[in-house]
């Protein structure tokens, strides 16, 4: 079955909401001193070689990406259809 709009919207909100949530624990492994959250970071780097991106990618251009995403998904539930 599809979604409602008003559904689609509630997922795009939790997706949104996971996306901020996933990057600011990358931002904040990201400047820690701890070995193991270092690792987790190179890790996150080396992992975008497997998603097929270039290695210039940085982890931090995903992210804009994905909420570039995740915003072109919102807009055509945002404007009002012709009735």
């Amino acid at each position: 079955s599809f979604l409602t709009e008003d559904e689609q919207e509630e997922q795009l909100a939790l997706l949104e909401a996971l996306l901020e949530k996933q990057q600011l624990m990358y931002l904040r492994m990201k400047l820690s001193d701890d070995p193991k959250c270092q690792e987790i970071v190179e890790d996150m780097r080396r992992s975008l070689c497997l998603l097929g991106l270039p290695d210039s990618s940085t982890v931090e251009e995903v992210f804009s990406e994905m909420r570039q995403t995740l915003q072109n998904l919102k807009e055509p539930l945002d404007t009002p259809e012709d009735t």
